[in-house]
């Protein structure tokens, strides 16, 4: 069974959770930088899971694929959207403060290739763990950068009072992704999607 499909609605829901909506319940507290860390170590677990697990079944192994390429794939949009520009544009061209900002961009692209890659392949392809391995590695080496310097750079650039604002707006999307992602929502929006035939149904009744 091929994991495309799970991987294309991460995307989709990734970039639905940016978009601005009403009030929304919000997850507990922490300024970005806070958050960010609990994502790396919630995406740690998961690799871990899915790497030294020996008695995983296939299906284990599937889900947790799914669910760290879910959370890689949210945590790259929310950085990407919201702390990673907010530095870059207090920062100047060609000095080391805008460089890092620039290469944590490129090893997200780099990160999002793999991901892709992963989500193609067959559940059953004996090289689906070597590249969840290689994911593991690169992820590893992204957030030791970004916690001991870009995370630095970013408390200094932008202070205490920017960084609990755009917490502020990471703990929406979040709550927001987590709502999405409860089956009871889900069963609910289909419930009240209107289907195809009972909109002809009605267009010919207005006849």
């Amino acid at each position: 069974m091929a994991l495309g499909n799970i991987v294309s609605e991460v995307f989709d829901t990734a970039r639905e959770m940016l978009k601005p909506e009403g009030e929304e319940r919000e997850a507990p507290f922490g300024d970005a930088i806070t958050i960010l860390k609990a994502d790396h170590r919630e995406v740690e677990a998961l690799f871990e899971s899915i790497l030294e697990e020996k008695n995983l079944t296939l299906r284990g192994q599937r889900e947790n694929i799914a669910k760290v390429l879910a959370a890689l794939t949210l945590h790259a949009k929310i950085e990407e959207s919201l702390l990673y520009p907010a530095v870059y544009g207090k920062t100047k061209r060609d000095t080391d403060e805008r460089l890092k900002v620039l290469e944590a961009y490129e090893e997200h692209a780099s990160m999002k290739d793999l991901i892709r890659k992963i989500g193609r392949a067959d559940a059953r392809d004996e090289s689906l763990k070597a590249k969840v391995q290689v994911l593991s590695e690169l992820t590893k080496h992204h957030v030791t950068e970004e916690e001991h310097e870009f995370f630095r750079e970013a408390r200094e650039v932008l202070g205490e009072k920017r960084l609990i604002a755009i917490g502020e707006e990471i703990r929406k999307i979040k709550a927001r992704a987590q709502k999405r992602a409860d089956p009871k929502s889900k069963a609910l929006a289909a419930r009240k999607k209107p289907s195809k035939s009972s909109s002809r149904s009605t267009i010919k009744t207005k006849k």
